[in-house]
Protein backbone atom coordinates (compact mmCIF):
# COMPACT_ATOMS: atom_id res chain seq x y z
CA UNK A 1 0.00 0.00 0.00
CA UNK A 2 1.39 3.39 -0.95
CA UNK A 3 2.11 5.81 1.84
CA UNK A 4 -0.40 8.62 1.97
CA UNK A 5 1.12 12.06 1.79
CA UNK A 6 -0.46 14.26 4.45
CA UNK A 7 -2.09 17.44 3.22
CA UNK A 8 -1.40 20.76 4.89
CA UNK A 9 -4.99 21.90 4.42
CA UNK A 10 -7.80 20.47 6.55
CA UNK A 11 -10.69 18.75 4.74
CA UNK A 12 -14.18 20.21 4.86
CA UNK A 13 -16.69 18.87 7.36
CA UNK A 14 -19.53 16.90 5.77
CA UNK A 15 -22.67 15.84 7.62
CA UNK A 16 -25.56 13.72 6.46
CA UNK A 17 -28.94 15.42 6.47
CA UNK A 18 -31.01 14.67 9.53
CA UNK A 19 -34.00 12.56 8.49
CA UNK A 20 -36.27 13.66 11.33
CA UNK A 21 -36.24 15.76 14.45
CA UNK A 22 -35.16 14.30 17.76
CA UNK A 23 -37.84 12.52 19.77
CA UNK A 24 -36.25 13.76 23.00
CA UNK A 25 -37.39 17.32 23.70
CA UNK A 26 -36.31 18.59 27.10
CA UNK A 27 -39.04 21.25 27.13
CA UNK A 28 -41.75 18.61 26.87
CA UNK A 29 -40.20 16.58 29.66
CA UNK A 30 -39.95 19.57 31.99
CA UNK A 31 -43.59 20.41 31.35
CA UNK A 32 -44.64 16.98 32.64
CA UNK A 33 -43.37 16.34 36.15
CA UNK A 34 -42.46 12.71 36.79
CA UNK A 35 -42.79 11.84 40.48
CA UNK A 36 -41.34 8.38 39.81
CA UNK A 37 -38.05 9.84 38.65
CA UNK A 38 -35.17 8.73 40.86
CA UNK A 39 -32.99 11.63 41.95
CA UNK A 40 -29.30 11.38 42.79
CA UNK A 41 -28.27 12.89 46.12
CA UNK A 42 -24.85 11.29 46.69
CA UNK A 43 -22.19 9.31 44.86
CA UNK A 44 -21.90 5.55 45.28
CA UNK A 45 -18.44 6.16 46.75
CA UNK A 46 -18.33 9.68 48.23
CA UNK A 47 -15.21 11.81 48.49
CA UNK A 48 -13.28 12.04 51.75
CA UNK A 49 -10.40 13.95 53.27
CA UNK A 50 -8.57 16.80 51.57
CA UNK A 51 -10.17 16.12 48.20
CA UNK A 52 -13.64 16.45 49.72
CA UNK A 53 -12.64 19.72 51.42
CA UNK A 54 -11.25 21.15 48.18
CA UNK A 55 -14.36 20.11 46.26
CA UNK A 56 -16.58 21.76 48.87
CA UNK A 57 -14.59 25.00 48.51
CA UNK A 58 -15.07 24.92 44.76
CA UNK A 59 -18.78 24.06 45.06
CA UNK A 60 -19.42 27.15 47.19
CA UNK A 61 -18.95 29.26 44.06
CA UNK A 62 -21.80 27.54 42.25
CA UNK A 63 -25.52 28.14 42.57
CA UNK A 64 -26.71 26.85 45.95
CA UNK A 65 -29.30 24.62 44.25
CA UNK A 66 -26.71 22.55 42.40
CA UNK A 67 -23.66 22.52 44.71
CA UNK A 68 -24.32 18.94 45.89
CA UNK A 69 -23.83 17.61 42.36
CA UNK A 70 -20.18 18.62 41.91
CA UNK A 71 -18.77 16.13 44.48
CA UNK A 72 -20.81 13.41 42.79
CA UNK A 73 -19.31 14.22 39.39
CA UNK A 74 -15.75 14.41 40.71
CA UNK A 75 -16.16 11.07 42.46
CA UNK A 76 -17.31 9.62 39.15
CA UNK A 77 -14.33 11.14 37.32
CA UNK A 78 -11.96 9.35 39.71
CA UNK A 79 -13.74 6.00 39.49
CA UNK A 80 -14.55 6.00 35.76
CA UNK A 81 -12.76 3.65 33.39
CA UNK A 82 -12.74 3.27 29.65
CA UNK A 83 -13.91 6.23 27.59
CA UNK A 84 -13.35 9.50 29.47
CA UNK A 85 -16.75 11.03 28.83
CA UNK A 86 -19.31 12.69 31.06
CA UNK A 87 -21.57 9.66 30.63
CA UNK A 88 -18.85 7.37 32.02
CA UNK A 89 -18.40 9.71 35.02
CA UNK A 90 -22.13 9.67 35.77
CA UNK A 91 -22.29 5.89 35.47
CA UNK A 92 -19.34 5.39 37.83
CA UNK A 93 -20.79 7.86 40.33
CA UNK A 94 -24.17 6.12 40.39
CA UNK A 95 -26.25 8.89 38.84
CA UNK A 96 -29.87 7.73 38.53
CA UNK A 97 -32.60 9.16 36.31
CA UNK A 98 -31.55 12.82 36.51
CA UNK A 99 -28.60 12.67 34.12
CA UNK A 100 -29.70 15.86 32.36
CA UNK A 101 -29.32 17.83 35.60
CA UNK A 102 -25.69 16.79 35.77
CA UNK A 103 -25.09 17.92 32.21
CA UNK A 104 -26.56 21.27 33.27
CA UNK A 105 -24.04 21.32 36.12
CA UNK A 106 -21.15 20.85 33.69
CA UNK A 107 -22.40 23.84 31.70
CA UNK A 108 -22.38 25.95 34.87
CA UNK A 109 -18.87 24.77 35.71
CA UNK A 110 -17.67 25.72 32.23
CA UNK A 111 -19.11 29.23 32.46
CA UNK A 112 -17.44 29.86 35.83
CA UNK A 113 -14.17 27.98 35.34
CA UNK A 114 -11.92 30.95 36.13
CA UNK A 115 -13.68 31.56 39.46
CA UNK A 116 -13.85 27.88 40.36
CA UNK A 117 -10.08 27.66 39.87
CA UNK A 118 -9.40 29.94 42.87
CA UNK A 119 -9.54 27.29 45.65
CA UNK A 120 -7.20 25.05 43.66
CA UNK A 121 -4.73 27.90 43.11
CA UNK A 122 -4.85 28.66 46.83
CA UNK A 123 -3.99 25.06 47.75
CA UNK A 124 -1.14 24.98 45.22
CA UNK A 125 0.25 28.26 46.57
CA UNK A 126 0.18 27.12 50.19
CA UNK A 127 1.89 23.79 49.47
CA UNK A 128 4.27 24.54 46.63
CA UNK A 129 5.17 28.24 46.66
CA UNK A 130 8.86 28.29 45.60
CA UNK A 131 9.54 31.61 47.33
CA UNK A 132 11.02 34.84 46.03
CA UNK A 133 14.12 33.15 44.58
CA UNK A 134 12.21 30.33 42.88
CA UNK A 135 9.83 30.12 39.96
CA UNK A 136 6.53 28.57 38.95
CA UNK A 137 6.61 26.34 35.87
CA UNK A 138 3.53 26.40 33.64
CA UNK A 139 2.92 24.35 30.49
CA UNK A 140 0.79 25.33 27.49
CA UNK A 141 -0.65 23.06 24.83
CA UNK A 142 -3.83 22.57 22.85
CA UNK A 143 -5.81 19.37 23.14
CA UNK A 144 -8.54 18.24 20.73
CA UNK A 145 -11.58 16.25 21.84
CA UNK A 146 -13.47 14.18 19.28
CA UNK A 147 -17.11 15.07 18.72
CA UNK A 148 -19.53 14.44 15.88
CA UNK A 149 -22.69 16.04 14.60
CA UNK A 150 -23.68 19.15 12.70
CA UNK A 151 -25.46 20.46 15.81
CA UNK A 152 -22.36 20.31 18.05
CA UNK A 153 -21.59 23.99 18.57
CA UNK A 154 -18.14 25.30 17.60
CA UNK A 155 -16.95 21.88 16.40
CA UNK A 156 -14.96 21.53 13.21
CA UNK A 157 -11.97 19.74 11.74
CA UNK A 158 -8.67 20.16 13.58
CA UNK A 159 -5.20 18.73 13.26
CA UNK A 160 -4.78 15.40 15.06
CA UNK A 161 -1.59 15.69 17.16
CA UNK A 162 -1.41 11.99 18.06
CA UNK A 163 -2.75 9.90 15.16
CA UNK A 164 -2.83 6.16 15.81
CA UNK A 165 -2.59 3.35 13.25
CA UNK A 166 -6.26 3.74 12.34
CA UNK A 167 -6.46 7.53 12.59
CA UNK A 168 -5.92 10.28 10.05
CA UNK A 169 -4.13 13.60 10.14
CA UNK A 170 -7.36 15.37 11.07
CA UNK A 171 -10.20 14.88 13.51
CA UNK A 172 -13.62 16.47 13.97
CA UNK A 173 -14.47 18.01 17.32
CA UNK A 174 -13.37 20.77 19.68
CA UNK A 175 -9.91 22.13 20.33
CA UNK A 176 -8.95 23.40 23.79
CA UNK A 177 -5.98 25.57 24.70
CA UNK A 178 -4.90 24.25 28.11
CA UNK A 179 -2.67 25.59 30.88
CA UNK A 180 -1.22 23.33 33.57
CA UNK A 181 1.05 23.79 36.58
CA UNK A 182 4.14 21.57 36.35
CA UNK A 183 5.28 20.14 39.70
CA UNK A 184 7.63 17.39 40.87
CA UNK A 185 6.17 14.44 42.77
CA UNK A 186 8.52 12.41 45.01
CA UNK A 187 7.22 9.12 43.58
CA UNK A 188 5.81 9.86 40.13
CA UNK A 189 8.30 12.52 39.05
CA UNK A 190 7.14 15.48 36.98
CA UNK A 191 3.35 15.82 36.81
CA UNK A 192 1.04 18.46 35.37
CA UNK A 193 -1.96 19.84 37.25
CA UNK A 194 -4.49 21.28 34.75
CA UNK A 195 -5.67 24.72 35.85
CA UNK A 196 -7.71 26.31 33.09
CA UNK A 197 -8.70 25.82 29.45
CA UNK A 198 -10.24 27.92 26.71
CA UNK A 199 -12.16 26.69 23.69
CA UNK A 200 -10.54 27.63 20.38
CA UNK A 201 -13.07 28.31 17.64
CA UNK A 202 -11.87 28.54 14.05
CA UNK A 203 -12.49 31.81 12.28
CA UNK A 204 -14.82 30.16 9.76
CA UNK A 205 -17.09 29.05 12.63
CA UNK A 206 -17.12 32.21 14.70
CA UNK A 207 -20.17 33.82 13.06
CA UNK A 208 -22.45 30.92 14.01
CA UNK A 209 -21.24 31.09 17.61
CA UNK A 210 -21.42 34.89 17.74
CA UNK A 211 -25.09 34.75 16.75
CA UNK A 212 -25.94 33.08 20.09
CA UNK A 213 -23.13 34.24 22.37
CA UNK A 214 -21.04 37.40 22.66
CA UNK A 215 -18.02 35.57 21.33
CA UNK A 216 -15.21 37.15 19.31
CA UNK A 217 -12.51 35.34 17.39
CA UNK A 218 -9.21 34.86 19.22
CA UNK A 219 -6.16 32.97 18.05
CA UNK A 220 -4.61 30.17 20.08
CA UNK A 221 -1.80 32.55 21.04
CA UNK A 222 -4.26 35.11 22.40
CA UNK A 223 -6.09 32.44 24.38
CA UNK A 224 -2.80 31.13 25.75
CA UNK A 225 -1.72 34.59 26.87
CA UNK A 226 -5.08 35.18 28.57
CA UNK A 227 -4.76 31.90 30.49
CA UNK A 228 -1.25 32.78 31.65
CA UNK A 229 -2.22 36.26 32.79
CA UNK A 230 -5.15 34.94 34.82
CA UNK A 231 -2.93 32.50 36.71
CA UNK A 232 -0.17 35.10 37.17
CA UNK A 233 -2.67 37.55 38.67
CA UNK A 234 -4.19 34.95 41.00
CA UNK A 235 -0.80 33.90 42.40
CA UNK A 236 0.36 37.49 42.79
CA UNK A 237 -2.84 38.36 44.66
CA UNK A 238 -2.10 35.51 47.09
CA UNK A 239 1.33 36.98 47.81
CA UNK A 240 3.61 34.86 45.65
CA UNK A 241 6.85 36.64 44.68
CA UNK A 242 8.22 33.83 42.53
CA UNK A 243 8.97 34.25 38.85
CA UNK A 244 7.10 32.44 36.08
CA UNK A 245 8.47 30.09 33.46
CA UNK A 246 6.08 29.02 30.70
CA UNK A 247 6.99 26.04 28.51
CA UNK A 248 5.31 25.21 25.20
CA UNK A 249 5.97 23.47 21.90
CA UNK A 250 6.85 25.04 18.58
CA UNK A 251 3.25 25.91 17.74
CA UNK A 252 3.31 28.66 20.38
CA UNK A 253 6.78 30.01 19.60
CA UNK A 254 6.04 33.03 17.35
CA UNK A 255 7.45 36.22 18.83
CA UNK A 256 4.13 38.08 18.59
CA UNK A 257 2.47 35.99 21.32
CA UNK A 258 2.90 38.84 23.82
CA UNK A 259 2.09 41.73 21.50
Amino acid sequence: MANRKPSGRPPQAQHADKSRSSQHDKRNRLARRNDQRRRTTAANVPLHGNLASLTDSISERLDARIVFRLPIVIAGMILASGSRTAASWFLAAGVKDDWDRFYDLLASVGRGAATLMLPLIRVIFKRFDPGEDGYWTLALDDSPTKRYGRHVEAANIHHNPTPGPGDGDWLYGHNWVCLAMVLTHPVFGVIALPLLSRLYVRKVDIEAVKARYQWGFRTKHQLALDLCLQVFQRLRSLGSLARFVVVFDGAYSPSNICT
